[in-house]
């Protein structure tokens, strides 16, 4: 009789607890965001927090969902090519031998990054803050449309 209830038991606490299934992939690399941040910022010149939102193995890949900071970096083929090997370089050794797939930016693939890469951001004098276009006043009125004390004072 405890022979059978072990056979059930087993099997089943097996599959409620998968070790390092799905979630351990993403805590291990979630855990090297400020290491992959700073490969990244060595090779392309881009300071900015990457952050691993999902990652997903199925049939030997592993696809990558990170959050929007990925679009901060102008993407180059090569660097999507280096960017999948520090990828596969780090994956925990249950997963050494499954090859980076795809790589997203929340929903856009990386690749689609790269050609679009700085056209996002408007750097005219304009949107820069640099210059005011034409018949925009230099400052915004406060209530009742007055300048406010702080903004009467002289420069």
């Amino acid at each position: 009789m405890g022979c059978k209830i072990l056979k059930i038991l087993i099997p089943l606490l097996l599959v409620s607890f998968p070790g390092f299934g799905q979630s351990g992939l993403l805590r291990h690399y979630r855990s090297l965001n400020d290491s992959i941040s700073k490969l990244a910022e060595a090779r392309t010149g881009v300071r900015t927090k990457l952050s691993v939102k999902t990652v997903r193995s199925s049939n030997g890949m592993l696809d990558f969902i990170f959050t929007e900071t990925l679009g901060d970096i102008p993407w180059k083929k090569e660097d999507i090519s280096w960017f999948k090997t520090v990828l596969k370089d780090l994956a925990p050794s249950g997963y050494r031998n499954c090859k980076v797939g795809s790589i997203y930016c929340r929903s856009i693939p990386v690749q689609e990054l790269e050609s679009v890469a700085g056209k996002f951001r408007d750097t005219s004098p304009e949107q820069m803050g640099r210059g005011r276009p034409e018949g925009r006043k230099s400052q915004a009125a406060g209530p009742g449309g007055r300048l406010t004390e702080i903004q009467q004072r002289p420069v």
